[in-house]
């Protein structure tokens, strides 16, 4: 009987994902289990980055390493196939060892290194020169690391033409592949075709959990050699699963789009702070969509105990605005704090009254009011050890329609990755079941309530237009003169163009932003803020 174990992993943390793997080994082991696959550099999370450098580090991970080794002598019939790095003649490889009876039968190099969005494999790792066919259990099997397995370009065919000419019984590929709205469809189809190209069974071991701003989905695979899908493990679920016929389409139901994205930005959620060593998190409630989403969002993931809103009116809130925020509370079960703002706006105003006599009130009055509530939630946050939660979303990241210092404020931004539009479809889909966030907060006209009669069409397009301009910037890479034949004004082009060039400088400022798209405002995304482009 052949085994998966997709793991939840904490970067860096090599004792505890050792325990976590020999608790799977057990498991396995116990069940009279043949084989049992982990994903990619299970043992140290992916991507550990610099503390790839550190001496200690490659200490701790061969010392763990070695740990499994000895502890496999448990299940002699049981082979082990783990991700971890390997360290040789002062190089770092990313490495998958297949470890049986206390020793190590065999190690396979990573040798696609991806060095593109969020990937900087080529910046730690050498990469391997060498493939291997290993003869486990009377059964001819490859093994490959993620990439491997992968087109060069959507053009060409899989990586694994070394091992269509060597009747192979079995191809074992072991990865690290993030979440990404509509990549489970792409990551399936890549691997069926492996299978149908190398005309044999395949198993891919995908990561699970998240860690900083990378969201794993695991759906673990088992696909027969016609490239037929037999087993699927879980979405953003953890464990150790068997593959035997009887288990043979036993495949977790396929989520709808939304529902994905949503569970995908909860495990977001849950597991930055836990893995942080957090319990707590602080939210802005202004009546307004985008805070309600990631209210409704933060108490799925961590329970009603853990969240607190902050209501903090000023002259400008709407009295719907103000009940509206009391209302999703009060529907989620959460604690709130109401702090008026305007006696702080007219200190302010009162001491800066001199300096700006003369002056008539403009962005900077407004500007003033987010940042006094940015310092309200950080103050709150300091003083009840919480992590201040951002609110805003990736339309409003992309053009700056949001202030530093200010709504900016924040341990982790929730919504940074999500248009403005799919915050909608999100708000609809909670609300599924039960009227959980206020329908006026869907339906009014966007708003920062920093001046009278304010909506966010008086300085932006429509959301649905402008997400999809957006998108064809900094998606799929289009420059103006595309953008003007396929059909936007020139002068909307223009001016969206200029918001999402010249706001780069507040981008690099903001908190990390959960990624569930092909190209997040994160750390895949790298533009000079000063330049002419």
């Amino acid at each position: 009987m052949k085994m998966v174990s997709q793991l939840n992993t904490i970067t860096g943390d090599i004792s505890g994902n050792c325990e976590k793997i020999i608790r799977s080994v057990d498991i396995a082991g116990k069940q009279a289990a043949t084989l049992l696959v982990f994903q990619e550099l299970v043992l140290c999370g992916y991507i550990p980055k610099d503390l790839l450098e550190y001496p200690y580090f490659k200490s701790e991970c061969e010392q763990a390493l070695g740990s499994i080794v000895e502890y496999s002598k448990n299940f002699p019939s049981l082979i082990l196939v783990i991700g971890a790095p390997e360290w040789q003649e002062g190089k770092v490889f990313n490495s998958a060892y297949v470890i049986q009876n206390a020793q190590v039968i065999g190690i396979q190099q990573k040798l696609a290194l991806p060095n593109y969005d969020v990937f900087d494999e080529k910046r730690y790792f050498s990469a391997g020169t060498n493939q291997t066919v290993f003869e486990l259990n009377g059964q001819r099997v490859g093994v490959s690391i993620c990439e491997d397995a992968w087109p060069e370009t959507q053009y060409s065919d899989s990586r694994c033409s070394y091992f269509k000419e060597r009747s192979l019984d079995l191809l074992i590929n072991i990865s690290a592949s993030p979440f990404e709205d509509n990549k489970e469809k792409i990551r399936d189809e890549v691997f069926c075709k492996v299978a149908r190209s190398v005309n044999c069974e395949v198993i891919m071991v995908n990561s699970v959990g998240a860690n900083d701003d990378l969201i794993f989905d695991g759906r673990s695979l088992w696909i027969d050699k016609k490239g037929n899908i037999l087993f699927k493990a879980p979405y953003f679920e953890e464990g150790c699963y068997e593959l035997t016929k009887s288990n043979q389409k036993n495949t977790t139901e396929e989520l709808v789009r939304i529902e994905k994205i949503k569970q995908a930005l909860e495990v977001g959620i849950h597991d930055y702070v836990k893995k942080t060593n957090n319990t707590h998190v602080i939210i802005g409630l202004s009546g307004g969509i985008d805070s309600a989403v990631t209210c409704a969002l933060a108490v799925k993931a961590l329970g009603a105990k853990q969240v607190k809103g902050v209501l903090m009116p000023s002259r400008f809130s709407s009295e719907g605005s103000i009940s509206d925020a009391e209302s999703l509370a009060s529907q989620l079960g959460i604690k709130t704090e109401t702090i008026p703002i305007e006696p702080i706006v007219s200190s302010y105003s009162s001491q800066l009254g001199t300096l700006f006599e003369g002056l008539g009130p403009d962005v900077t009055e407004e500007n003033l009011q987010s940042r006094i509530r940015g310092s309200i939630l950080m103050a709150v946050a300091n003083k009840f050890k919480a992590l201040v939660l951002t609110t805003g979303n990736k339309s409003e990241v992309a053009v700056g329609y949001c202030t530093l210092y200010g709504d900016t404020n924040g341990a982790l931004s929730v919504l940074s990755d999500v248009p403005k539009t799919i915050v909608y479809e999100l708000a609809q889909h909670i609300n599924s079941n039960e009227i959980i966030i206020p329908i006026n907060s869907i339906e009014k006209p966007p708003s920062a309530e920093l001046r009278p009669n304010q909506i966010d069409q008086d300085s932006l397009p429509d959301y649905e237009v402008l997400d999809r301009l957006i998108e064809s910037i900094v998606v799929n890479k289009k420059g103006k003169k595309e953008l003007i034949k396929d059909g936007y004004s020139e002068e909307m082009v223009s001016k969206t163009w200029s918001l999402i060039k010249y706001t780069e400088f507040k981008r690099s400022q903001l908190p990390i932003g959960l990624k569930i798209s092909e190209k997040s405002f994160g750390s895949g995304r790298r533009f000079p803020i000063v330049g002419d482009y």
